[in-house]
């Protein structure tokens, strides 16, 4: 099978085939394939917001998944709206680990916590280190080009 009848196959309802990209009003988000938006959507539902789940539904490679997402506006607000659903989740476990104090990962939990929202209010790992004292200028440097016979470029 050659090259065009290749992308025909992939890509039906183009020059006036006939197929399943053929009915009339359907819309697709991926330009190399024919995968319409409404199951890119759903794929991206199903995903948990993981990019690999949507490229094992789409039959796809990841890279390819995340351009078709890319590609589409709405269905990466459905991806994030997924992701942002296990980042809530997180958040509450999070929290019903640090309501707990006998929770044998209570204090994991606590020091997690403060150093990523308590950022703001000085909870942080970051070094400060203080200088006091006269800043001095650094020693300046000269360097002298030399062209192949030992003399000075002009």
């Amino acid at each position: 099978m050659g090259n065009e009848k290749r992308r025909a196959a992939r890509r039906p309802g183009e020059n006036g085939e006939t197929g399943a990209g053929a009915e009339a009003g359907r819309r697709t988000c991926a330009k190399r394939r024919d995968i319409d938006k409404e199951t890119l959507i759903e794929c991206c539902k199903r995903s948990n917001g993981i990019i690999s789940a949507v490229a094992v539904q789409l039959k796809v490679g990841w890279h390819t998944a995340e351009r078709y997402i890319k590609e589409c506006p709405e269905a990466q607000e459905v991806f994030q709206g997924a992701r942002n659903s296990v980042v809530d989740a997180a958040e509450s476990e999070l929290l019903h680990i640090l309501k707990d104090d006998k929770h044998p990962r209570h204090f994991d939990a606590v020091m997690f916590t403060l150093k990523t929202l308590g950022k703001n209010r000085g909870f942080t790992e970051k070094v400060e280190n203080e200088i006091s004292g006269e800043l001095k200028q650094p020693p300046v440097l000269n360097i002298l080009i030399e062209n192949g016979k030992g003399k000075p470029k002009a």
